[in-house]
């Protein structure tokens, strides 16, 4: 088949319109963008299923995913620019595949919370969440085809990415604390070179820590 159809949800008439329509499965890629005035996205409580990508951009006062509560399949998800989301655990229900997850440019996010049920991400995106700690959340999942995770200023451990199948590019997270025992550590081809960027400390508490990450050649 051609490439998905795609919906864009970027005024209150097309929102308006969308719920009017009651869809449960939205055989789309489906857009939110430059939408400054809504709180929510209750226009979509009736939808279960996105067989396509979810993007949401620049919603700048929306604090969560509230509206998406029944939604248990999704496509791909990406998270730009959002300068209010706190939290996606509205997305507790989903499960499965995706095809993308980028988490890029939020400025509140604190962990990825929410997501627990999915079980692979085949390209994984997480750059520029000034307020990210944990990405654990993403313990049951698999890394399939690529890895970015940088600059997220306040990420504290690779915890989540036990399932990382692929090379990945992990650099400028300056909080990244590191044990030889994570089971990414292994994974990741060209160690040093992945690695000297992030400024990394070892974590103290652990009786073998990995090298700091100044210490690389």
């Amino acid at each position: 088949g051609g490439p998905r159809r795609s919906l864009s949800l970027d005024s209150n008439f097309a929102m308006e319109r969308f719920a009017e329509n009651g869809c449960s499965v939205v055989d789309m890629d489906v857009s939110v963008d430059n939408m400054d005035f809504i709180t929510d996205l209750r226009w979509m409580r009736n939808v279960t299923q996105i067989l396509g990508t979810l993007t949401i951009v620049s919603c700048a006062l929306m604090p969560s995913l509230s509206g998406l509560d029944n939604l248990v399949k999704l496509g791909g998800l990406i998270l730009s620019r959002n300068r209010g989301i706190e939290t996606v655990g509205a997305l507790g229900k989903v499960t499965g595949k995706l095809s993308q997850l980028t988490v890029n440019g939020n400025s509140r996010i604190q962990s990825l919370h929410g997501l627990e049920g999915i079980t692979e991400v085949e390209n994984l995106y997480v750059d520029f969440n000034d307020a990210l700690i944990s990405i654990a959340a993403l313990e049951n999942a698999v890394v399939t085809k690529s890895l970015y995770l940088a600059f997220n200023n306040q990420l504290k451990s690779l915890q989540g990415l036990g399932g990382l199948l692929v090379d990945g590019d992990i650099r400028g997270n300056p909080e990244l604390c590191l044990t030889e025992d994570e089971a990414v550590v292994a994974r990741i081809t060209n160690l040093y070179e992945s690695f000297q960027d992030n400024q990394c400390i070892p974590c103290s508490n652990e009786t073998r820590p990995f090298r700091s990450c100044g210490s690389f050649p």
